[in-house]
């Protein structure tokens, strides 16, 4: 009985198994000749917008230091009053290499982006509306063009807080050609968040009629 009930089990287990598949019938990749395009030259990546307006990108003398002096605004703004802002916001900033990180972004007014995303910021808020902490901080840097890792609790604005500064980097960059893959890609860890981002980048995105 003992044999005769193994015997039914590995039968059983054999009618269940998978066929092998045939080798003949796998796919296989076909090689894309694009050139050697590390030999060739690349067209120039603007990344740096930091209170820069896109219409802008041709002075090369509009560089970072100078800009932040120049600011009416920023630039009068102390590292004590700067240093003052932060703590009372909960920012705690740390550049790990190159230069520090820029002054916060305290008002929409003072930002750099195009006037369409001003313009619908303030149509989504109110006049008297200020960033929130993460905008503040995270805006600045990203349009200047640094790697950043941003965390904030939910509801604290992360999302127009990479939006907003990915949407100056994508008009920036020429227009995307045949078979050339996404500018911005956006991961999320739900489909729900994937959705609620994709709502607001939509409204965004059509504000952007001849600007991309």
């Amino acid at each position: 009985m003992a044999d005769a009930a193994g015997g039914a089990a590995i039968d059983e287990e054999q009618a269940n198994a998978e066929p092998e598949a045939d080798p003949s019938s796998k796919v296989t990749p076909v090689p894309v000749d694009d050139g050697d395009w590390l030999r060739k030259p690349l067209p120039p990546l603007n990344k740096d917008f930091y209170l820069a307006h896109p219409d802008l990108l041709e002075n090369e003398q509009l560089c970072f230091g100078n800009l932040e002096a120049a600011h009416p605004i920023i630039g009068s703004r102390t590292e004590a009053e700067v240093a003052e802002y932060r703590k009372e916001h909960g920012i705690l900033v740390k550049a790990e290499r190159g230069r520090p990180p820029p002054k916060p972004f305290q008002t929409f007014q003072e930002t750099s982006f195009p006037n369409f995303v001003k313009e619908l910021a303030l149509e989504l808020f109110t006049t008297d509306a200020v960033p929130f902490p993460v905008q503040a901080q995270a805006w600045p840097c990203i349009l200047a063009g640094a790697d950043v890792i941003a965390v904030a609790p939910t509801g604290s604005g992360k999302t127009l807080a990479f939006l907003l500064p990915a949407l100056v980097h994508i008009i920036a960059q020429p227009c995307l050609e045949e078979d050339q893959g996404p500018i911005a890609v956006v991961l999320e860890p739900t489909r729900e968040l994937a959705e609620q981002t994709w709502s607001v980048a939509k409204t965004f995105c059509e504000r952007t009629s001849d600007e991309d």
